[in-house]
């Protein structure tokens, strides 16, 4: 949700709200968000900006160094956070007067607060609407007894009657309101386990975001598809080599290329692929591991391809559905995202001096 038209010509910046009870799970939210590493995005905790002061029930000042902060913010129209002077807000309880370094564009700036009242949820959407700055609210939903278990599980934890009463005043996101239209709802009751490896639509998902395991597990699944016909299909004498040529594309083939239209293949990867195809072949034929037959025969005979050929058709033939999708899908649009700059290696052999 954008509160106005942006004014900074590098790019808009964006105030993400994080508002739920002590507990729910905002920290644990911000510790996975690439706050740390990527310069697009600053993160503010009022729990590690104002530590000392954060939940003492008969101080003041903490509301009041928040309030400057944002003060601060708007004065210096969200262009140039205070990245090295956020850390001095730790060490003493006043604001900076000067942003030291300037901001990259398409700043994201997130919240971390509870902001149980609307009204302070209200403020910032004022502030990002002065500041022509875009505005989201993510709600982490918690039930109280959740939230007191993982409460006293804290080096230092929130008093509990602090945290009933903000739980008992509590002014959940209305959708129905057009400022808080815009709203994230996230359940986080339930923990959910990390793990390294899991298995979504057939595919394996690792958690390197590479290929290499999911290609290995498809060609241990070919591999038995082929041992489960060695003796039925392929040592049959009745059969022709033609025939067992389609049962090979017909039940083995779709066993190993599934999902290959998401591969990224490496030089490694494709040899072992072009290996089991053209190994397959030497089995269905008759050749022995002695003759030497050379791939280009055995495709020729078979008028098979290369198992990296068939992959590169298939990625080309999704290519193409994608490319013809609307403008608007978000498929579609993937196409034209840049990666970052940092994302990039240097080019050419590091100076020695």
């Amino acid at each position: 949700m954008i509160a106005g038209p942006a004014r900074s010509a590098r790019g808009t910046c964006v105030l993400c709200v994080l508002c739920g009870l002590p507990g729910s799970g905002k920290s644990t939210l911000c510790a996975r968000l690439p706050s740390r590493t990527d310069p697009r995005f600053l993160q503010l905790s009022y729990d590690s900006l104002l530590p000392a002061v954060a939940f003492r029930p008969q101080d003041t000042t903490g509301g009041k160094v928040w309030t400057l902060f944002l003060r601060q913010l708007q004065q210096h129209r969200l262009l140039d956070p205070p990245w090295s002077s956020v850390k001095a807000l730790s060490a003493k309880p006043q604001m900076p007067k000067t942003f030291p370094e300037q901001s990259p564009p398409g700043l994201a700036i997130i919240l971390d607060d509870n902001f149980y009242y609307r009204s302070m949820r209200y403020k910032v959407y004022q502030l990002a609407r002065e500041v022509s700055a875009g505005f989201i609210q993510i709600f982490l939903n918690c039930p109280l007894e959740q939230c007191l278990k993982r409460n006293a599980s804290r080096t230092v934890p929130v008093p509990v009657m602090v945290l009933q009463t903000m739980a008992a005043r509590l002014e959940v996101p209305d959708v129905e309101r057009d400022w808080e239209r815009e709203s994230l709802h996230l359940d986080t009751s339930v923990d959910v386990e990390v793990v390294e490896r899991f298995t979504y639509l057939g595919s394996d998902i690792h958690v390197s975001a590479g290929c290499d395991s999911e290609v290995n597990r498809r060609l241990g699944r070919a591999w038995g598809v082929m041992d489960s016909l060695d003796h039925g299909v392929w040592c049959c004498r009745y059969l022709c080599g033609r025939t067992k040529v389609r049962v090979l594309r017909s039940l083995v083939l779709p066993v190993l290329l599934y999902g290959c239209e998401t591969w990224t293949l490496m030089r490694n990867l494709r040899w072992r692929l072009n290996s089991f195809g053209t190994r397959s072949l030497q089995g269905i034929l008759g050749y022995r591991w002695l003759d030497f037959v050379s791939n280009e025969r055995l495709l020729r005979e078979t008028q098979m391809r290369f198992v990296t050929c068939i992959v590169r058709e298939r990625q080309l033939r999704l290519y193409g559905h994608v490319a013809h999708s609307p403008d608007a899908d978000p498929v579609h649009q993937i196409l034209s995202v840049r990666e970052p700059r940092e994302w990039r290696t240097p080019i050419g052999r590091p100076r020695a001096f």
